[in-house]
């Protein structure tokens, strides 16, 4: 019996303390064989030096790369490697980032690749459980977790992943801050795309779709890449036994006027291109209402927010790029 390739994607940019727990908690799950894929987005702090070193007492097999050797024809990979490391040379962003992780996954054959937050801790049996709803129809290209606060672990952050509101600029977290005990009696609604916190790929989507769009920088990519599949032949699919902890915030939760540039860019990126200049103004003005609104004692928020809009109908690159 043919065992999947499995590849697991942790895309880490200074926060090494929540990458090492990650990669604890993936090293710990089933199936045995796989591979953990670390990117370092150019943290400039040593990141996957103290990864290799932590990891080292372990007598895990390892491969420390760089991203030029992904992109080029290099022959040097070992394919019998636990753990892989790989250091871009520039921040780029969600999607470039993993971008690097998804050629090299694929070079070495990968059936399924899971894209996993580097300050997510999964459960014992999540992957296995994303395999089996994957595997469940050939059609499912991407399959999400049931994502809970880690602070508030019986509670919902989202039940797989959000629905899209085009007209207001907004996506809505599906089942956001319900109770976990409560899920048996509610009646889920439909998902339009899957969370990039916890996401399983199906591989042969790439050939369909290729990867990411890295213009989003953040935000909005994976709305973007299930579009495109969805236009396809592929679906989108929540495992109700696959659960993952995860910080709220990410990468922006001690910046909150970056989540506001980065996430209106990307919103009016992905409405331009998927819904039309009509339906984009009208998203634009009222995406406008609504970051003033939530932001009335906060005018940098606020500003930044509004500028990233600007720059997304614009389609301009970054300001912020660190």
């Amino acid at each position: 019996m043919k065992h999947d390739n499995v590849f697991v994607l942790i895309l880490n940019w200074k926060g090494i303390n929540d990458t090492i727990q990650c990669v604890e908690g993936v090293l710990s799950l089933q199936p045995k064989s796989k591979t953990i894929v670390v990117i370092d987005n150019d943290s400039r702090d040593n990141s996957l030096l103290i990864l290799r070193s932590h990891f080292q007492k372990r007598n895990l097999k390892m491969q420390l790369l760089n991203e030029d050797q992904i992109s080029n024809d290099y022959s040097g990979f070992n394919t019998s490697t636990e753990i892989v490391l790989i250091q871009n040379y520039r921040n780029y962003g969600f999607a470039g980032g993993n971008n690097i992780g998804i050629i090299y996954a694929k070079k070495m054959k990968a059936d399924y690749i899971w894209i996993l937050n580097n300050d997510a801790i999964p459960e014992n049996g999540s992957l296995l459980a994303l395999l089996s709803v994957g595997k469940s129809d050939i059609n499912i290209g991407f399959v999400g977790s049931v994502i809970l606060y880690k602070d508030q672990n019986s509670i919902i952050n989202c039940f797989g992943g959000a629905r899209i509101y085009p007209l207001l600029g907004i996506s809505k977290l599906v089942l956001k801050n319900v109770n976990i005990n409560a899920l048996e009696k509610i009646k889920v609604p439909e998902i339009d795309y899957i969370s990039g916190a916890s996401m399983l790929l199906n591989c042969n989507v790439l050939n369909d779709v290729g990867l990411m769009d890295d213009k989003y920088f953040m935000y909005s990519e994976e709305k973007d890449w299930q579009m495109r599949a969805k236009k396809k032949i592929w679906k989108v699919a929540v495992s109700k036994n696959s659960y993952v902890y995860h910080d709220k915030g990410g990468s922006t939760k001690n910046t909150r006027e970056l989540y506001y540039y980065y996430s209106n860019r990307s919103t009016m990126i992905y409405t331009k291109k998927f819904h039309g200049l009509l339906i984009t103004i009208v998203a634009l003005v009222n995406l406008s209402v609504i970051t003033i609104i939530k932001n009335l004692k906060c005018y940098k928020n606020i500003k930044y927010g509004l500028i990233g809009i600007y720059d997304g109908f614009k389609h301009n690159m970054c300001r912020y790029i660190n």
